[in-house]
């Protein structure tokens, strides 16, 4: 685009400041030097020429049915990521996951007894008497002090062990003609499970042998706490499950879905993260920004996350996805009823970027707008000489 020097001086007139600014404005006018006006990222035209030289992802026109073919290509990845997910994180342990007693545990006591060892009634003989010892701590070594026989190490030990080498103690000191013992974890430190993050009742749960569930935890711990709802759904929660050496992230919707058993030991935070974030981007959105999403959303509802497409700057007919990995870039024509259509079926995924160049006629308004700034300036230095 250039303008005729010759009309600026016949409208102008004739000044040396004139024709300086006339010229330099016919040189911004140019398309060389609209690469030095104010942007926020490429043109759709500067797209397509660095994707025909290979210096860009290869670009691809989605209509209706390439959309569904990608919706349907995201569906089974998520189903088989899900699935591998659930397979690794019920994965059953090598051995039976027994109760066991380790320092810092508290286990309860009670004897049950009949007899006292000495010659008694056949009324006493026959009446089993029952003493509540009370809450015992297991100390660093392991050991727990029981009246009568001292100190007893039941470090390791399931229940069942530690009530057999507790009753033998108590047979040997022949204190009583018939003894038997009943031992009960009333807080487990070696084999507990951590419950915390989002929840209303930060807990610490027992581990019991016949095991517990997630979602039953995450029950015990008052449920998940409730906050601003997320694009979606308001289940946009992440469950961080720490598990030994390993760390599972679960959708909360996968773990109300689906029974994921716990081991002892396990650690569970909750956290308000979005499972999905879109990268909304360029001069053609109402308010750019990255978007939070429960759920794999629509190009659609992305769009309306950022309060749609700014009239004023946006060029609808190249909206733009570029995929995380930037494999491959998508081009949706927003202008036609295709596009349209094609938008509410188009998934975007975690990480992709939508962006929305900004449209040509606003270049030129900057271009058409310097130029006057420019030419005013020079008629203001002809009138002052």
């Amino acid at each position: 685009m250039v303008f005729n020097v010759h009309l600026v001086r016949t409208l102008f007139v004739p000044n040396r400041l004139v024709i300086r600014g006339a010229l330099a404005c016919s040189l911004l006018a140019s398309s060389a030097a609209c690469a030095f006006m104010p942007s926020v990222g490429p043109h759709n035209d500067y797209i397509v020429e660095q994707v025909k030289k290979h210096k860009a992802p290869p670009l691809f026109d989605v209509d209706t049915k390439l959309a569904k073919k990608l919706a349907d290509e995201v569906r089974v990845r998520s189903e088989n990521f899900e699935k591998e997910l659930l397979l690794s994180v019920n994965e059953p342990s090598p051995e039976v996951i027994l109760s066991r007693i380790y320092p810092g545990d508290r286990v309860n006591l009670i004897i049950w007894t009949q007899g006292s060892g000495g010659v008694n009634s056949s009324e006493t003989a026959m009446s089993p008497t029952l003493s509540k010892m009370g809450m015992y701590p297991v100390d660093a070594q392991g050991r727990i002090d029981i009246p009568y026989i001292g100190w007893v190490n039941v470090s390791g030990m399931t229940i069942h062990q530690a009530q057999q080498v507790v009753r033998s103690k108590l047979d040997e000191t022949h204190q009583f003609e018939h003894v038997d013992v009943s031992l009960e974890l009333a807080l487990s430190h070696g084999q507990n499970i951590v419950v915390m993050g989002a929840v209303n009742k930060p807990t610490i749960i027992n581990w019991n042998e016949g095991g517990i569930s997630l979602i039953e935890a995450i029950a015990q711990a008052g449920g998940y706490m409730n906050s601003e709802p997320l694009h979606g759904t308001d289940l946009a929660m992440n469950v961080l499950l720490a598990r030994k050496e390993r760390e599972y992230n679960i959708p909360l919707q996968t773990a109300l879905l689906h029974p994921i058993q716990l081991h002892p030991g396990d650690r569970i935070a909750l956290q308000h993260k979005p499972n999905v974030r879109v990268l909304c981007l360029g001069a053609g959105w109402s308010a750019p920004r990255i978007s939070p999403f429960a759920e794999i959303p629509t190009l659609s509802q992305v769009m309306a996350s950022v309060n749609g497409l700014n009239p004023q700057t946006a060029q609808g007919r190249s909206i733009f996805v570029m995929k995380k990995d930037q494999s491959v870039m998508y081009r949706i024509n927003f202008d036609l009823v295709e596009g349209m259509e094609a938008s509410q079926v188009m998934p975007v995924e975690d990480g992709d970027m939508v962006y929305v160049p900004v449209s040509r006629s606003v270049t030129m308004q900057q271009v058409l707008g310097m130029f006057m700034f420019i030419a005013g300036q020079g008629m203001s230095a002809a009138s002052v000489r």
